[in-house]
C-alpha cells in the first residue's frame, strides 16, 4: 500500500467549499486527554501549518478556475483553520458534531484496532482502555449529519484500515490514515500527511489548466 495514499471521492482540492463561506474552519481533534498534553498540542500546532497552507491553495485554485466566484473567493481566502479539542469521540452522543455540523477536519489522535476478518475500530479516547467504535458506527454518524467534511486523518495503529472503510460515506471528501501498525507518536504518525496531499495537488494543477484553455 502506498504510504502517502489519501482516499478521495475525487481530487482532494475539488471539494466544495461554497457552504464554508459562512461556516467556521473547524478542525476537530479528538482522543485526546482533558487536559491537553504540550505533545499533543505541538502535534497539531505542526499540522495545523501544512493543512491551513493546503487550504489556501484550494481557494486559490477554484477561483482560478472560475469554480469560486470574486465575493465568495475574498469570504474564504482569510479564514483560519480554528483547532477544537475534544476529549473523546463518543458516536452516541454529539461524536464530531461541532454547532450541528461537521467540521471542516477531524483528526483522532487516540488509538485504532483492526482484526483479521472484522471491521477497524476507533478508540472513545485517549487512553484506549475504554469504548471502541466500528466503522460502520462512525459511517453511520457521518451518514446522518448535516454538512460535509473535507478530510478525516487517523494517525493511529492501523489508521489507513480505517480511513479506507470511513472514506465509503459521502459526507466526508477525503481520508488519510498511517500505515504503520503501531506508530510510536501521532505526530511521527502525521510526517506522511503533507505529502499525501501535495500529491493530489499537483494533479489538480493540470486539471486547472485544461478547465482554463477549455474557457476561452
Amino acid at each position: 500500500m502506498d504510504e502517502n495514499k489519501i482516499f478521495s471521492k475525487s481530487n482532494l482540492l475539488t471539494f466544495d467549499l461554497k457552504p464554508w463561506t459562512t461556516r467556521r474552519l473547524v478542525v476537530l481533534i479528538t482522543g485526546v486527554n482533558k487536559e491537553t498534553t504540550d505533545e499533543e498540542e505541538e502535534t497539531i500546532d505542526w499540522i495545523k501549518i501544512p493543512l491551513q497552507r493546503f487550504y489556501v491553495k484550494m481557494v486559490t485554485e477554484q477561483r482560478n478556475c472560475m469554480i469560486l466566484g470574486v465575493d465568495e473567493w475574498l469570504s474564504l481566502v482569510i479564514k483560519k483553520l480554528e483547532i477544537i479539542y475534544r476529549p473523546n469521540l463518543d458516536l452516541k452522543k454529539s461524536g464530531i458534531l461541532v454547532d450541528g455540523y461537521l467540521p471542516f477536519i477531524h483528526i483522532h489522535l487516540g488509538h485504532g484496532d483492526k482484526k483479521i476478518g472484522k471491521e477497524s475500530e476507533i478508540s472513545k479516547d485517549e487512553s484506549g482502555k475504554s469504548v471502541y467504535f466500528r466503522s460502520s458506527e462512525y459511517l453511520y454518524h457521518l451518514d446522518k449529519a448535516n454538512g460535509k467534511c473535507w478530510m478525516g486523518a487517523f494517525p493511529f495503529c492501523n489508521g489507513s484500515d480505517f480511513a479506507l472503510e470511513a472514506s465509503k460515506s459521502q459526507k466526508i471528501h477525503a481520508t488519510w490514515g498511517s500505515v504503520d501498525e503501531s506508530p510510536v507518536t501521532g505526530l511521527e504518525a502525521l510526517f506522511e500527511l503533507p505529502s499525501a496531499i501535495a500529491k493530489d495537488y499537483r494533479v489538480f494543477r493540470i486539471l486547472s489548466r485544461v478547465i482554463k484553455a477549455n474557457s476561452f
